[in-house]
């Protein structure tokens, strides 16, 4: 029995996503007009596509990571005091780059080791459905088919507080569909590396 894909659906859910994450980010607004828009920014090198979700198609190429960190807003508080945060990562090899807005949590651990915690939306400008004919064939062998555009993110953290403003720390980033934007491909990009962060 052939299944059939029909793509309003999957265009609906992609829609729906993307109201959402504009929902939370006018949300934030007002609770940002009261928070320092800049707390924490942070760069770093990740390597791209470590697991073997997508069969290793985009691993051995690295990405440079930038993430920009608000203030705690007081709007916020009753979520556990995030702060809002805005990642873009831009790949060496020109393969998928992806950015993402969502919730950042601080995890105190002990002293000067601590935690982070990432939840939100990731858009990306990877293939999300297979061509047809020898650009099809091309993308099947190398690239990961993510099935949707727009795309989960989620993300942990180690880090360790050098002086009171600079951090360096450890994260392991996951963006997927989750089966739930899209129902045919989700082999999702999982990043890991090292950053260095400045708290103002």
């Amino acid at each position: 029995m052939k299944i059939q894909h029909y793509s309003t659906p999957r265009g609906v859910r992609a829609v729906i996503a993307t109201l959402c994450l504009g929902l939370f980010t006018a949300a934030a607004a007002p609770a940002l007009a009261q928070t320092p828009l800049l707390d924490e920014v942070w760069i770093g090198g990740f390597s791209h596509d470590v697991s073997d979700l997508g069969q290793g198609k985009e691993s051995n190429t690295e990405d440079v990571m930038v993430e920009v960190d608000s203030g705690q807003p007081q709007a916020l508080r009753f979520l556990g005091a995030p702060r809002i945060g805005l990642s873009m990562a831009l790949n060496s090899a020109g393969l998928t780059n992806f950015g993402g807005l969502g919730l950042v949590w601080d995890v105190p651990i002990s002293g000067r080791l601590s935690g982070s915690l990432d939840l939100g939306m990731g858009l990306s400008d990877g293939v999300s459905h297979m061509p047809t004919g020898a650009a099809g064939a091309y993308d099947d062998r190398h690239r990961l088919l993510l099935g949707s555009k727009v795309l989960f993110r989620e993300a942990g953290g180690l880090n360790w507080r050098l002086t009171d403003h600079w951090i360096i720390g450890a994260q392991f980033v996951h963006l997927s569909n989750g089966l739930i934007l899209a129902k045919d491909h989700n082999q999702g990009i999982n990043d890991a590396g090292v950053r260095l962060g400045y708290r103002f």
